[in-house]
């Protein structure tokens, strides 16, 4: 695969210069930054100061598997037992294998467990570049030059880079499906939709990728009820209303649900169509699919965007493309005139897949 090379002395020194400029600003700004705009998101968290995020909701999780609590407890009573005070009435949305995936900091006092997982969201973004070809120097380069972008720096508080990193695994072993199912799996514990990257495989009638997907989720499901046996079907019990009312908010951005807000059900149905139609033209592309699974998300934010950042570097030159990025930078971060904007965002990444496939599929025989 085509990696980005220039003079070594130039990269060192490129490198140099933006670590310095990072520091100096964490060290001198971080008592200054209380709003939520994408490099005050990465200075509080990553430094520890982050008075919320998203994440403390699979902290709770990950302590209520092993404690066996109420693993679905109205938010705003789940983050005062992290000590976090935030008035979020409803439950989680997050299935109990999110949970899993945070045990190792959970029990962490929250300034020092926020900080930790967003170090290691860095190294997640970074390690993932490098699986889709960067030079280690570029994919620090990018990674910390992205965090100035809303989907990376939100995401330093969430799930989206193990989403990310799951996809770039699976893709780095593609030519080896059992692997390759293994981390489209670990991918799919968070969110569930990365499973559609198990298409591409089943078409070409490689069932050892689903075979394994099948088995480490099979592990997983098991794990959970070991450590907490009414784990899933309280999920179950309060998502069967809670995910309606989170799918229905007016800020949601995610596809599907923005075009039955502005354009009622027919618009649902040519974007359904749309997207079909994105899937069969884009089929030998990788990012076609790594797109679908963030297009057909139910709720999505302004974060739910990070899986796509390999195929905006990747094909950086494409005007439709061009015009995604700019429209996701100058977009709000939340709120509702950010979901009016996320589906103009999706539209223009998938038209800049259909010409060209970037990293057509190359499966041995």
């Amino acid at each position: 695969m085509r990696t980005f090379t220039i003079p070594k002395t130039r990269l060192n020194k490129t490198v140099g210069i933006i670590l310095l400029i990072l520091v100096i600003i964490i060290m001198i700004g971080i008592d200054s930054f209380h709003n939520p705009d994408p490099i005050s998101t990465s200075i509080l968290t990553l430094s520890g100061k982050a008075q919320y995020s998203d994440i403390a909701q699979d902290f709770y999780g990950s302590r209520a598997l092993i404690l066996r609590l109420d693993p679905y407890p109205p938010l705003n009573e789940a983050f005062k037992t992290l000590g976090i005070i935030w008035d979020v009435a409803h439950e989680s949305t997050h299935p109990p294998t999110d949970y899993l995936l945070t045990i190792p900091v959970a029990f962490l006092p929250w300034p020092i467990a926020s900080a930790l997982w967003g170090w290691l969201m860095v190294a997640a973004i970074i390690f993932s570049l490098c699986l889709y070809g960067f030079s280690w120097r570029w994919a620090i380069i990018i990674t910390i030059i992205s965090l100035i972008w809303s989907p990376v720096s939100f995401s330093l508080g969430q799930l989206t880079p193990i989403w990310l990193l799951g996809l770039a695994l699976a893709n780095h072993n593609r030519e080896n499906p059992f692997m390759a199912g293994i981390w489209i799996a670990f991918a799919a514990l968070t969110k569930f939709l990365p499973a559609i990257l198990l298409i591409p495989f089943l078409l070409r009638r490689k069932w050892s990728a689903l075979i394994s997907f099948i088995a480490i989720w099979l592990i997983a499901l098991g794990l959970i009820t070991i450590l907490h046996p009414e784990a899933i079907l309280r999920y179950l019990e309060i998502n069967s209303s809670n995910s309606f009312d989170m799918i229905t908010r007016l800020d949601n951005g995610a596809l599907l649900p923005s075009l039955a807000r502005f354009t009622n059900w027919p618009g649902v149905v040519v974007g359904m169509i749309f997207l079909a139609l994105v899937g069969w033209y884009g089929r030998d592309n990788w990012h076609t699919w790594e797109f679908l699974a963030v297009a057909l998300l139910p709720i999505a934010w302004i974060y739910s965007l990070l899986p796509l950042l390999p195929g905006l570097i990747q094909k950086r030159k494409n005007k439709f493309l061009v015009l995604s990025l700019i429209l996701s930078v100058i977009t709000p971060p939340f709120g509702i005139s950010f979901a009016s904007y996320m589906p103009i965002i999706l539209i223009l990444y998938s038209v800049s897949l259909l010409p060209i496939p970037i990293q057509p599929f190359a499966f041995r025989n």
